[in-house]
């Protein structure tokens, strides 16, 4: 573990009188006090982040009394942390920023990102941040001797953040069969034996999104180097708390998935012998797919804050397809031949119904977008949380309870419900997750009934939206899903750019999202290429129109272009 530490402390102390001139060791132990203190207190609130600081000029005038004031120490300290309270940890799957600040979420991020800049090359891993992982030699296969929860731990960071293959690829074979052994996997002749692991069959979601993931492997390594990434794609699908047994079983389905994998790679590269890599997302004659929503991908850098796609993988939903689902009901009939949709879930073709999901996965998304949409919204003082109006409304097959703001066409809470009871469960769900700071609430005297008129004011003539969003497409479950989604995107949407919203889901679409823009997909980059003549001023100062950078569910490096022209 990394401990706190000074490689060199400057001090310049000026002091008012000619006869303080003994001040150098107190103010030298002083300053050491504040740096080791504040360390402690970034620890004790970010336990495991580490903050490498290449400079850090302090200017302080300060009482000499206050030198051996521990109560000084403690406010000193505490300004520093604050001060580092908004940095954001190293980005992944980018080389460290050339600043005197780069923060890591914890060890294990950091190895995995020296890792990646050591495979990458180009002298990444020579970055100022990395100096002691490089002295003291580390590389893939110290990996082995880390423990097996260290390990796991930074083989999950580089699969996150989509290192992971370029990672093993450049690594020996050896080496990979030492960290595999370290994971207590059995390896024989260069393959990795999962037979026992047969007894459990693992869960369909599960079975149907690690298959997602082996249909993007490259074909080139070899079968233990891709067995280990499926192996960690499996643990991260499975989570810390799985049974030994099922991870077993998951495994061993990825391995014969993997060879299904193999066999169906077609076509051959021509005189290779190797077939080709499939990309995640759609191979087109084309280089670049033309669309006439390029605004919709504005929305990118909302849904990462948000992190719906970590919400939706959490509960065993494949990511891309859904946000691909949601945002092509969001753009509606008008979008139906356009690419945007699918170029946002980065899924290969659109599927013929959307995709089934359970109440047990609806109620764990919906309480988790209310509290980070709650926890989005006052965010850097540019919205407050609105006033909310609860009522119930026609859903695909029954009726919904809805949260909202007032006269907004996007809901913030979607809750199918088929009894009283549902209502109720409903209600409490979204109180528990809804700040009790907000602004009180309108519903309709039934609902205000059922919460006890605390937190609900009984609205007698409250009626819902004209233009409501709520899909009527799929199972009930689904249409909620959906449209608590796109209504929290486009309410945060709205909030940012400071804009009124529309009266319906098409003003949305018609007034910011239908920008015309060319789509570019180098390898791991996605580039949405605008004219000039369509910057929106509003999304610029609300910084938007900004750079998302990593997408996950991507696996790409997603960047906005403006410039004369179009390309075509």
């Amino acid at each position: 573990m990394a401990d706190h530490s000074v490689a060199e402390l400057r001090l310049h102390v000026s002091a008012t009188s000619a006869s303080r001139t003994n001040l150098g060791d107190p103010a030298e132990r002083f300053v050491a006090s504040v740096l080791e203190t504040a360390g402690d207190r970034i620890e004790s609130k970010w336990p495991g982040r580490l903050v490498f600081l290449r400079r850090l000029p302090l200017h302080w005038k300060i009482g000499e009394d206050e030198l051996s004031d521990a109560a000084a120490i403690a406010r000193y300290a505490d300004e520093i942390a604050a001060s580092l309270e908004h940095a954001a940890p190293q980005p992944p799957g980018r080389p460290v920023a050339d600043q005197n600040l780069v923060v890591f979420r914890n060890e294990a991020h950091w190895w995995g990102s020296f890792l990646a800049a050591s495979a990458a090359g180009g002298g990444e891993e020579r970055a100022w941040a990395y100096e002691s992982l490089r002295t003291k030699g580390i590389s893939f296969a110290s990996l082995a001797g880390g423990g097996r929860d260290f390990t796991i731990a930074v083989l999950v960071e580089m699969a996150q953040a989509g290192t992971l293959r370029r990672v093993v690829s450049t690594v020996e074979l050896q080496a990979i069969e030492d960290v595999c052994r370290s994971l207590e996997l059995a390896v024989r002749d260069g393959v990795l034996e999962t037979g026992p692991g047969k007894t459990t069959i693992p869960h369909p979601a599960h079975r149907a999104a690690l298959r997602e993931r082996a249909r993007g492997l490259p074909a080139g390594l070899p079968l233990l180097a891709l067995s280990l990434i499926l192996y960690v794609e499996a643990a991260l699908l499975l989570g810390d708390s799985a049974p030994a047994e099922e991870a077993a079983a998951l495994v061993a389905f990825a391995v014969d998935e993997l060879g299904a994998v193999r066999r169906q790679r077609q076509p051959v590269a021509p005189g290779s012998g190797e077939p080709e890599a499939v990309s995640p997302l759609p191979e087109l004659a084309s280089p670049v797919y033309q669309t006439q929503f390029g605004g919709l991908f504005y929305l990118l850098t909302l849904a990462l804050e948000m992190e719906i796609a970590e919400i939706l993988w959490k509960v065993c939903l494949p990511e891309g397809s859904f946000l691909a689902h949601c945002t092509g009901a969001l753009l509606g009939p008008p979008a139906e031949h356009d690419p945007a949709p699918l170029l946002f879930g980065g899924v290969p073709s659109p599927e013929a119904s959307p995709p089934e999901v359970a109440q047990e996965q609806v109620e764990e998304v919906a309480m988790a977008l209310v509290e980070r949409l709650a926890a989005a919204l006052p965010r850097w003082s540019l919205a407050r949380l609105p006033e909310v109006v609860l009522f119930l409304a026609p859903g695909a097959t029954s009726q919904v309870l809805v949260a909202s703001e007032r006269d907004s066409p996007f809901a913030l809470f979607v809750w199918p419900v088929s009894s009283a009871r549902d209502v109720e469960k409903g209600l409490r769900a979204f109180l528990a997750a809804w700040p009790a700071s907000a602004p009180l609430m309108s519903g309709s005297p039934p609902l205000a009934e059922v919460e006890g008129h605390v937190r609900v004011r009984a609205a007698s003539r409250l009626t819902p939206p004209s233009e409501l969003f709520l899909p009527r497409s799929g199972s009930t479950w689904t249409s909620a899903l959906t449209a608590q989604i796109v209504g929290t995107l486009c309410h945060l949407f709205s909030a940012r750019a400071g804009v009124e919203m529309p009266r319906g889901a098409a003003g949305l679409v018609e007034r910011y999202l239908a920008v015309p823009a060319a789509i570019h997909l180098p390898p791991q980059e996605m580039e949405i290429c605008f004219s000039l003549s369509r910057i929106e001023i509003l999304l610029r100062r609300s910084g938007l129109d900004r750079d998302p950078g990593w997408v996950s569910w991507l696996r790409r490096n997603v960047r906005f272009v403006f410039a004369e022209d179009t390309p075509s």
